[in-house]
């Protein structure tokens, strides 16, 4: 597994939470989530405590977006459940609205 802090896109500006839903081959998408003083620190910082904790894995339907100012996928990492969790938590963020603009 790459080292989060050194792999970081310079161009990240938002995370993103998604959960493949296999039973319906979809995905659930939730509202992203930047941080205004300085967005690439921000995404930093949660990414690097994922990274402490054991959250990040190889493969796993759950997955976090790096997202860039145009909400462009330039990254994703793939977390276990207990790290999906926690970041929605920590992040305070909620299912995307179904009419919502992608």
């Amino acid at each position: 597994m790459a080292d989060v802090i050194s792999s970081l896109s310079p161009e990240a500006y938002a995370l993103r939470l998604c959960r493949t839903l296999k039973s319906r081959n979809a995905f659930r998408f939730y509202d992203p989530v930047t941080f205004p003083a300085n967005p690439f620190v921000g995404c930093r910082l949660y990414l690097r405590r994922c990274e402490a904790f054991g959250y990040i894995v190889d493969d796993s339907p759950f997955i976090v977006d790096v997202l860039d100012g145009n909400d462009d996928i330039v990254q994703e990492y793939f977390l276990t459940r207990d790290g999906f969790n926690w970041l929605k938590r920590a992040l305070n963020t909620r299912v995307e609205a179904p009419d919502a603009p992608r």
